[in-house]
């Protein structure tokens, strides 16, 4: 080729390993090198980190190359070379870039440097453990050895001052680590015990009994649960859902209904909270909600209070009343049931806009009736 035609002459490579990348993008001559070597020959430009002898004779020996062209080629090659600058550019690609071992390889076979993945992960094996942590991406195979999995779990443990369950790791970003575990460790309870931890694991069959699963739900129907922000997720007296079981961390209770007691709904009849069967909309009218709580205080002589309506598994009335009309002492009103003490008559007016003297007058006049 004659001098004169080619659009540019080589540049030299600047001794800075981040240099030295750009320095080949910016010079298609020199891709153009690279790639006609690759195509001809089954042996590579580069052995690794390091251009061979063979390219060098190579460019040496090019017909089309000028002799001064050929001379910059040489000095270049054998710059990169004794200034180790490919193992440099990865070196420094591993300690501050988070991109896989893939995509540098991608990048550099772009531009004609052919380099293995297992050429990456050695040298990765070379550096620092800190340097190790500056990563993002862990080397193939790292989750299965136990030692890298103890020393990442002992880390969490200092942190959280306990063991971590499954929605730690999510949180705290560790997903890798959850799933070298469980792929490549037998499991979360596994690791548990084999990093000395005790398990709480019941022994086969011992959600099958009903008694075991009745006491275990009845403690939960009981009890109020609130999260993080304080809203409450169950009230007292309300048979869990399985979303409900689920945000309270009961997944074994939803699991042993599902494996042992044939279902959720069979579960509720059985333990007295059958499923209102009642149409869509149902609760929201107040003909229907009245009639029904008519019924049950016929049946007690007086109106019943929140405790007595979960004594009588009647939680879907007492569910309307919350969230559909206002809460129990607003129902009291709307059906002409007196409050029950003054202070909570004083409340419930005061609420409602009435005037100090005329929320006296009005309290002592339903008191008087």
């Amino acid at each position: 080729m004659n001098k004169s035609k080619r659009k540019e002459k080589p540049k030299k490579i600047k001794e800075n390993h981040k240099g030295f990348i750009k320095e080949i993008k910016s010079s298609l001559e020199i891709q153009k090198l690279l790639k006609e070597y690759n195509d001809e020959n089954i042996k590579k430009a580069n052995l690794g980190i390091k251009f061979t002898k063979k390219f060098i004779d190579w460019i040496k020996n090019h017909e089309k190359i000028s002799k001064e062209e050929k001379i910059e080629y040489v000095k270049i090659f054998n710059k990169i070379n004794e200034n180790k600058e490919i193992e440099k550019y990865l070196y420094n690609r591993l300690k501050h870039s988070k991109v896989s071992y893939r995509k540098i390889k991608h990048n550099l076979e772009k531009i004609g440097i052919i380099i293995s993945q297992n050429l990456i992960s050695k040298l990765f094996t070379k550096m620092s453990d800190f340097e190790k942590e500056l990563r993002k991406h862990k080397p193939g195979g790292y989750w299965k050895k136990w030692e890298n999995v103890e020393t990442e779990l002992n880390e969490i443990k200092i942190k959280l001052n306990r063991f971590p369950v499954n929605d730690d790791f999510i949180k705290l970003k560790k997903r890798g680590l959850l799933a070298g575990i469980t792929r490549y460790h037998g499991g979360l309870n596994a690791a548990r015990i084999k990093i000395g931890e005790s398990v709480d694991k019941k022994p086969p069959g011992y959600w099958s009994k009903w008694e075991i699963l009745e006491n275990e739900l009845n403690k939960i129907i009981a009890t109020e649960y609130k999260d993080k922000s304080g809203n409450i997720i169950k009230k007292v007296g309300v048979f869990p859902s399985k979303p409900i079981l689920r945000k309270i961390k009961r997944t074994d209770i939803e699991g042993a209904i599902e494996k042992y007691h044939r279902g959720i709904v069979a579960v509720r009849n059985k333990i007295g909270y059958g499923l209102d069967t009642k149409p869509a909309n149902y609760w929201k009218s107040w003909e229907n909600f009245e009639r029904e709580l008519n019924e049950i205080i016929k049946e007690l002589g007086h109106f019943p209070s929140q405790n007595e309506l979960r004594e009588l598994k009647r939680t879907d009335i007492l569910q309307a009343v919350w969230n559909h009309f206002g809460g129990i002492n607003a129902v009291r009103i709307t059906m002409g049931y007196k409050l029950d003490n003054f202070s909570v008559r004083w409340k419930y007016y005061k609420e409602r806009g009435y005037k100090t003297e005329d929320l006296v007058v009005e309290v002592l006049n339903q008191w008087a009736n």
